[in-house]
């Protein structure tokens, strides 16, 4: 058994999951001296830091701005973070306003970023969550079968489909190799 809001964070600090990123119009990467400056980070982290930002029950996903033109950079963001204020982040750091922003989150499915108040936590999908416990308890994917409320887990579906939130039960089940 885990408690989902208890660790999910920890393994994304560590790991970014192949193929997150999110997608905003072409512009060119400038520096984003504020965010470098811990005390100036609305969070009281620097979401630059690539390590060891779990601290006093933060739980952050690792996440890759990627723009149109193929460049893209790290930023570390607290799971409670809404969509606006992913917006406003990247707003001040390449100076792009906010309503010019379209972003959206490739992971196997393409799902658009609309609504400013939901948060990044409630975009992840069943597969990242696999790819943590895999990062975090070394138990292969394949061999994973998650459950909430004794309904198996389905990979392209989205942990907010379930009712999952920070702090829900997910069931971990391992499926028998071999015959």
């Amino acid at each position: 058994m885990m408690r989902y809001g208890k660790w999910a964070g920890l393994s994304a600090v560590h790991n970014t999951a192949p193929g997150r990123a999110l997608l905003i119009n072409s512009i060119t990467l400038s520096s984003c001296s504020s965010w470098l400056n811990p005390q100036a980070s609305p969070f009281g982290q620097n979401p630059h830091t690539p390590k060891d930002i779990y601290s006093k029950d933060l739980l952050v996903m690792e996440l890759t701005i990627t723009f149109f033109t193929g460049k893209s950079f790290p930023l570390t963001a607290p799971l409670h973070t809404t969509v606006r204020q992913l917006k406003s982040m990247i707003q001040e750091c390449e100076q792009v306003p906010s309503a010019k922003q379209r972003l959206s989150t490739q992971n196997g499915h393409r799902i658009d970023l609309k609504d400013d108040s939901r948060t990044l936590q409630d975009y992840e999908t069943v597969a990242q969550f696999k790819q943590k416990v895999q990062n975090k308890e070394g138990v292969p994917i394949q061999q994973q079968l998650l459950k909430y409320e004794s309904k198996p887990l389905e990979d392209g579906r989205k942990l907010e489909d379930y009712g999952i939130k920070a702090g829900s039960t997910i069931n971990l089940l391992l499926r028998v190799r071999g015959g």
